[in-house]
Protein backbone atom coordinates (compact mmCIF):
# COMPACT_ATOMS: atom_id res chain seq x y z
CA UNK A 1 0.00 0.00 0.00
CA UNK A 2 2.71 2.18 0.17
CA UNK A 3 3.99 2.30 -2.81
CA UNK A 4 0.29 3.36 -4.06
CA UNK A 5 0.54 6.47 -1.17
CA UNK A 6 4.09 7.54 -2.13
CA UNK A 7 4.68 10.32 -4.52
CA UNK A 8 7.47 8.26 -6.30
CA UNK A 9 5.39 5.33 -6.43
CA UNK A 10 7.88 2.73 -4.61
CA UNK A 11 8.28 0.99 -1.46
CA UNK A 12 10.71 -1.41 0.02
CA UNK A 13 10.84 -3.85 3.15
CA UNK A 14 11.20 -6.89 4.90
CA UNK A 15 8.50 -9.56 4.31
CA UNK A 16 7.58 -10.63 7.84
CA UNK A 17 5.44 -13.05 9.53
CA UNK A 18 3.22 -16.22 8.08
CA UNK A 19 4.23 -15.46 4.60
CA UNK A 20 7.70 -14.79 4.98
CA UNK A 21 8.25 -18.66 7.07
CA UNK A 22 6.28 -20.43 4.15
CA UNK A 23 8.58 -18.42 1.71
CA UNK A 24 11.71 -19.16 3.65
CA UNK A 25 9.76 -22.95 3.88
CA UNK A 26 9.84 -23.55 0.09
CA UNK A 27 13.44 -21.76 -0.62
CA UNK A 28 14.97 -23.71 2.17
CA UNK A 29 16.98 -20.58 3.44
CA UNK A 30 16.95 -18.71 6.21
CA UNK A 31 17.93 -15.17 4.78
CA UNK A 32 15.36 -12.48 5.38
CA UNK A 33 12.73 -11.88 2.37
CA UNK A 34 13.55 -8.56 0.99
CA UNK A 35 10.36 -7.00 -0.93
CA UNK A 36 10.72 -4.01 -3.47
CA UNK A 37 7.47 -2.67 -4.94
CA UNK A 38 7.01 0.11 -7.72
CA UNK A 39 4.08 1.64 -9.59
CA UNK A 40 3.56 0.24 -12.75
CA UNK A 41 0.45 2.30 -13.85
CA UNK A 42 -2.33 4.55 -11.32
CA UNK A 43 -6.31 4.21 -12.38
CA UNK A 44 -8.36 6.37 -12.58
CA UNK A 45 -9.94 5.60 -9.08
CA UNK A 46 -8.04 7.43 -6.57
CA UNK A 47 -5.58 4.25 -4.72
CA UNK A 48 -5.79 1.92 -7.47
CA UNK A 49 -2.37 0.98 -9.26
CA UNK A 50 -1.09 -2.03 -11.22
CA UNK A 51 1.68 -2.67 -9.35
CA UNK A 52 5.25 -4.87 -9.90
CA UNK A 53 6.41 -6.75 -6.23
CA UNK A 54 10.13 -7.95 -6.99
CA UNK A 55 11.03 -10.74 -3.61
CA UNK A 56 14.02 -11.36 -3.25
CA UNK A 57 16.27 -13.74 -0.76
CA UNK A 58 20.18 -14.50 -0.71
CA UNK A 59 21.78 -18.16 0.04
CA UNK A 60 18.89 -19.93 -1.38
CA UNK A 61 20.90 -23.49 -1.82
CA UNK A 62 20.88 -25.75 -5.23
CA UNK A 63 21.28 -28.85 -6.31
CA UNK A 64 25.09 -28.29 -6.80
CA UNK A 65 25.77 -27.68 -2.93
CA UNK A 66 26.15 -23.77 -3.84
CA UNK A 67 23.85 -20.84 -2.29
CA UNK A 68 22.16 -18.16 -4.59
CA UNK A 69 19.98 -15.10 -4.41
CA UNK A 70 16.57 -16.33 -5.76
CA UNK A 71 14.01 -13.78 -7.14
CA UNK A 72 10.73 -13.75 -8.35
CA UNK A 73 8.17 -10.75 -9.90
CA UNK A 74 4.72 -10.32 -9.92
CA UNK A 75 2.18 -7.77 -11.23
CA UNK A 76 -1.04 -7.09 -9.20
CA UNK A 77 -3.78 -4.62 -9.91
CA UNK A 78 -4.50 -3.45 -6.04
CA UNK A 79 -6.65 -0.62 -4.81
CA UNK A 80 -5.74 0.54 -1.28
CA UNK A 81 -8.75 -1.31 0.09
CA UNK A 82 -6.81 -4.65 -0.51
CA UNK A 83 -9.67 -5.29 -3.69
CA UNK A 84 -8.79 -5.20 -7.51
CA UNK A 85 -10.11 -1.85 -9.66
CA UNK A 86 -13.05 -1.95 -11.35
CA UNK A 87 -11.97 -0.31 -14.34
CA UNK A 88 -11.16 -2.89 -17.40
CA UNK A 89 -13.46 -5.71 -15.72
CA UNK A 90 -17.03 -6.94 -17.09
CA UNK A 91 -18.89 -6.74 -13.61
CA UNK A 92 -21.89 -8.46 -15.07
CA UNK A 93 -19.56 -11.62 -16.91
CA UNK A 94 -17.75 -11.28 -13.55
CA UNK A 95 -20.58 -12.18 -11.55
CA UNK A 96 -21.74 -15.01 -13.38
CA UNK A 97 -18.62 -16.85 -13.02
CA UNK A 98 -17.82 -16.40 -9.12
CA UNK A 99 -19.15 -18.07 -6.51
CA UNK A 100 -21.98 -16.09 -4.31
Amino acid sequence: MTAIDTPNGMAEGTLDGSMAEFFKAQTRSSAPVMVNVRTLKRFPTAGCARLEATLIQDGVPTQQGSAIPFVIRYEINLCRDGRPPTEGIDLDAASRVLPR
